[in-house]
């Protein structure tokens, strides 16, 4: 059989095993690992979700001709690698919160937020919770400088560490995790084949300092933004003496939950016996966070302000209409999204826009993000941003939005800043909009070559300004809503 019929059929079978995992499989059969002493014999049910999450999972860092094997099978969906270079550990620099994971609500919330109120309280309970260490395990020096803490302590005679940071409210939270046993980099999106119907991650792997020249045998698991288990998945005997630089490992998910979280765990067969449970010899975790909208106003935070656009179904559908009703030539030029990405109660849409093209090889004009959070059942959007067009030079003071925007891109710039009901604000220097326009748009000026800028009165509460790159018809959307404090 060929070789790419071998891996055709593979990624059926992965497919289809995956298919039947349910939700309930994902959270209440967690990898039966122990911590510290061997565990129950696991039930064949566990047994049998256990082959399907091995099977799924990515190994990287192609040994030899390129392929990463095990017994002479292969260990999973076969892909190229990520890197050559895995880069330095997620937790070294993140502020990303890798737990407590609560749907990314401010902590202090819950009544159990009250042991977050020191790095000490913090770190014990990560250590009880996550790792699953005795509640009397030793904690090593804690260094706390400001709004950030790392607590050390020992596993298995492996130095390790657990890094926090602290938010405004005083509340401190773990940022990462480290163990001598293994490195790996910054985790990044896995390049799914089905976009509509999987997600993945991929965590580039090195040597720690204390690796195994045999190699270690690792558990990836990705967590959502509640805390539940997406995927996870088994590795083993990587990162050997003799593997070549590059390696890393990775799971998909039949969802498009976006993972919250990382963490991996070095675990060792410690007693030789496959009916108990490994030990886990080595600890790294990290947050991960959600897509990024770059080129907000300073001091924007569009999870804090009433939304723009409300509509009736779900975060696609509510997309779609946000879109049919920002673009007045819908469906041109050519606008696009793509299937919603969730995380809690947020979701994050790609859309495009773009041109025919000669014999339909058409151009992307445009790209950005659209971000939609649920509140009471309902999906609402909260900010729209177009990819190369820079709000961050606008801001807010003595009752007017002044300041520059700019942009890569070769189409003209109009804006408008509109009051709440979606009227043009009244310093808005042409209320009318761009003369002779089929519909109203660039009341607050344009057009405008690469930068633009503005100088508008506003009334006190908030304000919304709305960006378009226009080119015979909007081809962009840029939506934010700001707020304006009393003079």
């Amino acid at each position: 059989m060929k070789t790419e019929d071998i891996e055709t059929t593979l990624r059926d079978v992965l497919r289809e095993r995956a298919a039947r995992i349910t939700e309930a499989d994902l959270t209440s059969a967690a990898p039966p690992t122990d911590r510290v002493a061997s565990a129950p014999r696991r039930s064949p049910g566990q047994r049998q979700l256990m082959a399907v999450a091995a099977a799924v999972i990515i190994v990287l860092g192609l040994v030899g001709a390129g392929l990463f094997v095990r017994g002479g099978s292969p260990n999973g969906e076969l892909v190229e690698q990520v890197a050559e270079e895995p880069g330095v550990p997620g937790p070294a620099d993140s502020r990303e919160r890798a737990w407590p994971l609560n749907n990314d609500e401010q902590l202090g919330t819950s009544p159990t937020d009250a042991s977050l109120q020191s790095p000490e309280s913090a770190a014990r309970r990560y250590m009880t919770e996550v790792i699953e260490l005795p509640a009397d395990w030793p904690m090593g020096e804690l260094v706390t400088t400001d709004d950030t803490a790392v607590a050390h302590y020992v596993l298995q005679d492996v130095p390790a560490d657990i890094r926090m940071a602290r938010t405004s409210d005083g509340f401190w939270y773990v940022t990462g995790a480290n163990t001598d046993l293994i490195r790996p980099g910054n985790p990044v999106p896995a390049d799914t084949e089905e976009r509509a119907q999987m997600t993945g991650v991929l965590v580039p792997m090195s040597r720690g300092p204390r690796t195994y020249d045999d190699g270690v045998s690792v558990r990836l698991t990705a967590m959502s933004a509640s805390g539940q288990t997406l995927q996870w998945g088994l590795a083993s005997k990587i990162l050997s003496s003799a593997a070549r630089p590059g390696q890393g490992i990775g799971v998909n998910w039949f969802n498009n939950e976006l993972p919250a979280a990382v963490r991996v765990d070095v675990v060792d067969d410690h007693d030789a016996d496959s009916s108990t449970a490994e030990v886990v010899v080595g600890h790294w975790t990290v947050g991960v966070a959600p897509p990024q909208l770059a080129g907000l106003p300073q001091g924007a935070d569009p999870t804090t302000t009433e939304p723009l656009f409300a509509a009736p179904g779900s975060a696609d559908e509510v997309a779609k209409a946000y879109l049919q009703d920002r673009f007045p030539d819908y469906p041109a030029p050519n606008v696009m999204a793509e299937p919603a990405s969730h995380r809690g109660s947020r979701a994050f849409v790609r859309w495009s826009t773009g041109d025919d093209g000669d014999g339909g090889n058409g151009q992307e004009i445009a790209t950005g993000w659209l971000a939609l959070r649920e509140t009471d059942g309902v999906w609402a959007v909260e900010a729209a941003t177009t990819d190369g067009v820079d709000l961050s030079g606008l801001r807010v003071s003595d009752g007017r939005i002044h300041g520059r925007i700019t942009t890569q891109n070769e189409n003209s710039l109009f804006v408008d800043v509109l009051q709440p009901d979606d009227r043009p604000a009244a310093g808005s220097p042409r209320p009318e909009g761009q003369p002779d326009a089929a519909y109203r748009f660039g009341t607050a000026g344009g057009p405008g070559t690469g930068s633009l800028d503005i100088d508008v009165a506003v009334e006190p509460g908030s304000a919304i300004v709305r960006v378009n790159l226009v080119g015979g018809t909007i081809l962009s959307i840029s939506d934010i809503r700001l707020q304006v404090p009393n003079p």
